[in-house]
């Protein structure tokens, strides 16, 4: 049976009965994520042998009667809240199939979480599953001899030298969110990241207002100065830490403190009993510079990967050529980069 959650209550209480969620499966993060237009639901699946929780955001797709889903930014996917392994899940996708047909929804796109168990076999047979990219984890089970030996050579040494110039603070005051939020939103400019990473400024609050997860915003500041020149905001749930934002002074880049706060962060979430500690991965899903930056703190390289389900072929299909006109190279399907291709602002042009 199919039941829709909506309301913050039930939603939260379900999602606490799983004690491998992380922070991007909470009610919170779904009304801070979603834009004004679009819906947050819950769909919980339950029988004798399985319990399923799967957070979508739906969207109306513009100038049709059809919608379609999505996931929140970051890592959700399915949760298993309770298994069988005589679970038929057969008859869970039908019913998730059947809801999706009830909604009109003509895709479904979600980013899993590469810590949460059986979320690709729980999608198994319902489109594809894809890996466009790949995340950096630090394993917080190993002892710290052990974790920093996953470190690049010198980087241990770098960060000594770095706690010699800068002070880390976090302490929760509003002017120093602020600069955060300030640093962050040069970081983007200096990146030249698109404008939906440019969140509003109630986005930072309200993440670090919520009671529904933790979060650490660790600030580094300068010795000398006293200045806070580089930020990140970190966030916790059950066993999960996720390297959520971040932002350095320009000045500062070159020694770039973020090495210190990233450090620092590893040792308390070490201590205090967490077991990932997610640095994400590149921008786009590339192994780029930012990649490499990450990768310089662990050997535990892990796939990240997403689902892709088509529900309307024939829909999805007219969609598409409606909006591309048939002079993109994947209109048949298959891009590697965007998904659903009807969405898509930068078709790959044919001559």
């Amino acid at each position: 049976m199919i039941e829709i959650i909506k309301d913050r209550h039930n939603w939260n209480k379900l999602i606490k009965t799983c004690s491998s969620a992380d922070f991007y499966h909470t009610y919170d993060y779904h009304m801070i994520d979603k834009q004004d237009d679009e819906r947050a639901v819950l769909i919980h699946y339950r029988d004798d042998k399985v319990v399923v929780l799967l957070p979508l955001i739906l969207r109306k797709i513009e100038g049709t009667e059809y919608s379609d889903a999505t996931s929140v930014y970051g890592y959700p996917g399915p949760l298993i809240a309770a298994y069988s392994h005589d679970a038929d899940l057969k008859v869970f996708q039908q019913e998730l199939n059947a809801y999706f047909k009830e909604e009109n929804l003509v895709s479904v796109f979600s980013r899993l979480n590469p810590f949460i168990p059986h979320q690709e076999v729980l999608l198994k047979g319902m489109g594809k599953i894809l890996s466009p990219g790949a995340i950096i984890n630090i394993d917080l089970t190993r002892d710290d001899e052990h974790q920093l030996k996953g470190y690049h050579r010198r980087l241990k040494t770098y960060i000594n030298s770095l706690r010699k110039k800068y002070t880390i603070d976090q302490t929760p005051q509003e002017e120093r969110v602020d600069r955060f939020i300030d640093l962050y939103y040069d970081n983007m400019r200096r990146v030249g990241a698109k404008p939906r990473y440019f969140f509003d400024r109630d986005y930072f609050y309200n993440i670090m207002a919520s009671s529904s997860f933790k979060t650490a915003l660790l600030s580094a500041e300068d010795m000398n100065t006293g200045e806070m020149v580089a930020g990140s905001l970190f966030t916790l749930k059950n066993n999960i830490v996720q390297y959520h934002l971040s932002g350095v002074n320009e000045d500062h880049l070159k020694l770039n403190p973020v090495k210190l706060l990233i450090d620092e962060m590893r040792m308390r979430a070490t201590s205090e009993g967490y077991r990932f500690f997610n640095l994400g991965g590149g921008l786009a899903n590339r192994k780029d510079s930012l990649f490499e930056f990450k990768l310089g703190f662990s050997d535990d390289v892990r796939s990240f990967k997403v689902w892709r389900y088509v529900v309307q072929s024939d829909v999805y299909s007219k969609l598409a050529q409606e909006k591309h006109g048939g002079c993109c190279v994947y209109l048949a399907g298959g891009c590697p980069d965007f998904f659903p291709c009807y969405r898509c602002e930068s078709p790959k042009i044919e001559f």
